[in-house]
Order: structure tokens, then C-alpha cells, then sequence
């Protein structure tokens, strides 16, 4: 890119890729990244096309966690999960982020506990109940900028 060509948000920022449905989670979420300086996508349900054999934006191989909509370019340090939407297919969002190297990291009711752990078996990074979730956060931002610096 050319140094006088002006970027979006999107190329300056990392990203956080948000898959939550619940306005009142992820609201405290793009708040604290917007502090941050991070930008989030967030979507509301599984999306195939997003996850499954996904190119990756450079058309190259190796550590690349960007991803791209039509005209949208965004590289994203971290996948946060909330697990009250599934059905989702937690192995592959883990395979996923991992060969992208964007951490995966998930939160839940604290009574869905098989969900918990099927969230860390399918490889998650952390797997956290709601009632951490504000305390996480900050955690989760830092995580999103590192990955993005390396």
C-alpha cells in the first residue's frame, strides 16, 4: 500500500472476531475494544463461508489470520465465542483460529458445564462461565494485540 493511501479502521487495528448474539455481552466487548483501539466483527451466527476452507486474504500459506468480506480487510488477534448460540461446531472454529494462529477463547453459563469442556476439548485456549467475562476482557484485548504484533 502506498504511504500517502489512507487506511480503514480495519487494516490500522487488529480485530477481534465476535460470534454473540446477546447485545448486552457484547456491547461491554466493542466498548473495551474500541478503548483499545481494537475493532471487532461481530456476528451473530455460524457462518460457513467464514470458517470452512476460508482462503486466506493474501492468497499465501502460512500464519495468516485475516479474512476478508467483500471490501473489508481484517486481521484478527482473537475469536471470541459465546456458547449460549449453539449448536456450533466448536472443533473446527478451534482448528480454525489455530491455523490462523488467532487465539480461540470461549464463555458460557456456569451450569452448562458439559459445554464448558466441550469448548476446551475442541482445543480453546480459555473457557471461561459468564460471571468471569468482565474480568477476562481486558486479558482477551491484550491477547488480541499481541497476536497482532507478531
Amino acid at each position: 500500500m502506498p504511504a500517502d493511501s489512507p487506511q480503514t479502521p480495519a487494516e490500522k487495528s487488529p480485530g477481534i472476531l465476535l460470534i454473540c448474539k446477546d447485545l448486552m455481552l457484547a456491547s461491554g466487548i466493542h466498548a473495551a475494544a474500541r478503548q483499545a483501539g481494537l475493532v471487532v466483527k461481530q456476528v451473530s451466527r455460524f457462518h460457513t463461508d467464514l470458517f470452512a476452507g476460508n482462503a486466506p486474504a493474501t492468497g499465501n500459506s502460512g500464519s495468516n489470520n485475516e479474512t476478508t468480506s467483500p471490501g473489508e480487510t481484517m486481521r484478527f488477534g482473537i475469536c471470541i465465542v459465546d456458547l449460549a448460540i449453539m449448536p456450533l461446531p466448536l472443533s473446527e472454529i478451534a482448528a480454525w483460529c489455530q491455523m490462523r494462529s488467532i487465539s480461540a477463547v470461549a464463555f458460557g453459563s456456569h451450569v452448562a458445564v458439559d459445554l464448558l469442556n466441550a469448548a476446551r476439548e475442541a482445543g480453546f485456549a480459555q473457557v471461561i462461565p459468564n460471571s468471569q467475562l468482565n474480568r477476562k476482557i481486558p486479558e482477551w484485548l491484550s491477547m488480541a494485540q499481541q497476536c497482532t504484533l507478531d
